[in-house]
């Protein structure tokens, strides 16, 4: 895809101005694998991000956050009037200072270069949106199915988007009750 000198180009142009990040997780009821998509997290090659999450009716994020004390900026912002995953999402987008934009789950983990390969293809092209392939797994680790082949589709924890394409194809619309992610995508 990529030649070890576009690579090796991108690289050093991010590392002279690295891209905010935003990444907007929600955080829905049980926030008990939030832990797990915090580490991922920390453990990333490219460390120009912040953090929102948005949560519905959880109370003990603060809490959670207090003792993990992630080491990327980090905003909470709550969610209790919001009825849907839609407005939740458009809420991170408001609040969101990155020039790219990434949509999380609590519970979601990321691999350790995730956002350095999708931050390096959109800075050496011209596009604006990058997708990755997702798998699912059990709690041992175990794969269960690449989700991307199994339903011919990329869910949205697989974009990376740069945040001005929000200016051409909209936000996330707040009418649907379900699959808002598959309308915006």
């Amino acid at each position: 895809l990529f030649t070890s000198e576009q690579v090796l180009q991108a690289k050093n142009l991010y590392q002279a101005k690295k891209s905010l990040v935003s990444i907007i997780i929600l955080v829905l009821n049980n926030s008990e694998n939030l832990h797990k998509t915090i580490q991922s997290i920390e453990e990333q090659a490219y460390t120009s991000l912040e953090i929102l999450f948005i949560t519905e009716r959880n109370t003990q994020i603060d809490q959670q956050l207090a003792v993990q004390k992630p080491k990327f900026s980090f905003k909470i912002l709550h969610a209790y009037h919001l009825k849907n995953y839609a407005a939740q999402r458009n809420l991170g987008l408001k609040h969101a200072a990155g020039k790219y934009i990434s949509y999380l789950f609590a519970g979601d983990i990321l691999f350790s270069h995730h956002y350095e390969i999708m931050v390096t293809a959109l800075e050496t092209s011209y596009f604006k949106i990058c997708f990755t392939s997702e798998q699912i797994e059990n709690s041992d680790f175990k794969l269960l199915e690449n989700a991307s082949k199994a339903n011919q589709t990329y869910p949205l924890s697989a974009f990376l988007h740069q945040r001005n394409i929000t200016e051409t194809v909209g936000i996330f619309d707040e009418s649907l009750p379900s699959f808002e992610d598959l309308d915006f995508l």
